[in-house]
């Protein structure tokens, strides 16, 4: 129990479960940290370890090289030119879910569309909402 105050895992709760699942997580810790100082041949890694230090240690290992960011599911738009206004079409993007038109989202209104630039990868109105962003400012809204 002393071994178990020294470095808590988790927070107090009124869940059964989640008290249960800390205080099983914790006895193992302590168990673990019992069991790696006791055997012989095991070299310290400094003077003073202590078990909230093996316990960052095994935090550090379990973590690993895990990075939060999730990838980009899509590929960012590219900035079009004068010249390349001609190859922008309006198509339905099949490989991308409905979301909202860009140019009526900076205007303020909602509007779910499945249409959009097949260059650019952007939801756009296939009416006026596609003329005005591709011909005169895409390269403002990014």
């Amino acid at each position: 129990m002393q071994y178990r105050a020294k470095c808590p895992v988790g927070r107090q709760s009124r869940n059964y479960w989640k008290y249960f699942m800390n205080f099983i997580l914790e006895v193992s810790i302590v168990n673990a940290f019992l069991l790696w100082k006791t055997t012989s041949e095991v070299v310290m890694p400094r003077k003073h370890y202590s078990l909230c230090d093996f316990c960052v240690d095994v935090v550090e290992l379990l973590i690993g090289d895990y990075r939060s960011k999730k990838k980009e599911r899509y590929p960012l738009a590219v900035t079009v030119t004068a010249a390349g206004v001609a190859s922008h079409h309006s198509v339905k993007l099949t490989d991308m879910p409905r979301r909202q038109c860009k140019w009526c989202s900076k205007q303020g209104r909602r509007r779910d569309m499945t249409y959009g630039c097949d260059k650019c990868l952007v939801h756009l109105c296939q009416g006026a909402c596609f003329c005005n962003v591709c011909k005169f400012y895409i390269a403002q809204i990014y």
